[in-house]
């Protein structure tokens, strides 16, 4: 409870913050804002520089390392921040995601979710703490060890190894709801002719749902002034569930301003033995091999505020077989606030 009172905290100031905001930009609650960013993300750093300088000190490692500025991504993945640019940035930040998911056919739910990485570059170059899936449904339970681990939050360190300027190699080092876990993610960058093409390898073992792993594979292209395609294939296995996953998702980003994008996605999902509830009295399953979901979103993001305050809304329909493919429309509302040097 003390948790889930927390995040209301949060969220009723975040939302009294935007009120200020919204109320007049130009004087000055602008100041308040402006003041309360900087104070948190000074924090950041020095929580991440205190954190460096305790590690420098136990590894009794000093060397002088030149300033890392990051991987040159794309204007459309520094806006959109999707799941692969918050994978491989390199700088510390904070991000407190506030969302809302509406379900014409499931259910709709309220989240808040936390994510950061702090990098010690002191104690050794690459190296970081790292915090991911944090929501309020989880923040009791990340000192317990539960039965059900879907969805859990995740704390550990990691290092980056990056072979050449093509191959960057990271590994992690972590638990979940105190089980250890060991993960890497191999990556390998690729320009050929107009497209960048980047396969992904994901492995990892669980002390508790043994062994999972997961090949992604980005391609990337500009069709249009300010246009770009992104294609995304996936697959992956575990150990825990027979089958394997399969993912293919489309999406064309444009972004007429360099605060404002929109993303038109049409994305497919399966699984090689999928199990669906066949008879909702007795609970019979069966086993479904084709696609079994298919998605189509139309997002539209914008920078509202400096660097770190985002907005997106988010309507979509999706047809899945576990509601027999009857039409679930869909519509997410989100705001992301980061902080630090971003």
């Amino acid at each position: 409870m003390k948790g889930v009172t927390l995040f209301r905290i949060i969220l009723i100031t975040s939302i009294f913050t935007f009120y200020l905001f919204a109320v007049d930009s130009n004087m000055v609650h602008t100041n308040i804002i402006d003041t309360t960013h900087n104070y948190i993300s000074k924090k950041v750093e020095a929580i991440s520089n205190f954190a460096d300088s305790i590690t420098d000190n136990t590894l009794e490692y000093t060397k002088n390392f030149t300033d890392d500025n990051g991987t040159n991504f794309k204007n459309v993945d520094a806006l959109f921040q999707n799941e692969r640019y918050i994978e491989e940035i390199k700088k510390s930040f904070v991000r407190l995601s506030m969302d809302y998911m509406y379900n014409s056919l499931d259910s709709n739910d309220i989240n808040i979710k936390l994510t950061a990485k702090l990098a010690l570059n002191k104690s050794r170059n690459n190296l970081r703490f790292y915090l991911s899936g944090l929501n309020q449904d989880n923040i009791d339970d990340i000192n317990k060890k539960n039965n059900d681990n879907n969805d859990k939050a995740e704390i550990g360190i990691s290092y980056l190894l990056e072979s050449t300027s093509n191959l960057q190699t990271e590994y992690f080092l972590g638990i979940r709801s105190l089980y250890p876990y060991v993960k890497g993610r191999f990556s390998y960058t690729k320009e050929m002719n107009s497209w960048t093409i980047e396969p992904v390898q994901i492995i990892e073992y669980f002390t508790r749902d043994e062994f999972k792993e997961q090949t992604k594979l980005y391609l990337d292209t500009h069709i249009a002034k300010k246009v770009n395609l992104k294609l995304e294939l996936s697959r992956g296995t575990n150990s825990k569930n027979s089958g394997m996953d399969y993912s293919g998702v489309a999406s064309i980003f444009w972004t007429p301003l360099n605060k404002t994008g929109v993303q038109l996605s049409q994305g497919i999902y399966g699984n090689t033995k999928y199990d669906y509830i066949f008879n909702e009295v007795t609970g019979e399953t069966k086993v479904y091999d084709k696609i079994n979901n298919y998605e189509t979103t139309l997002t539209f993001r914008q920078n509202i505020y400096k660097k770190w305050l985002f907005y997106e809304i988010s309507p979509g329909i999706n047809f899945h077989k576990d509601n027999d493919f009857k039409a679930n429309y869909k519509f997410l509302l989100r705001i992301d606030a980061f902080f630090g040097d971003i």
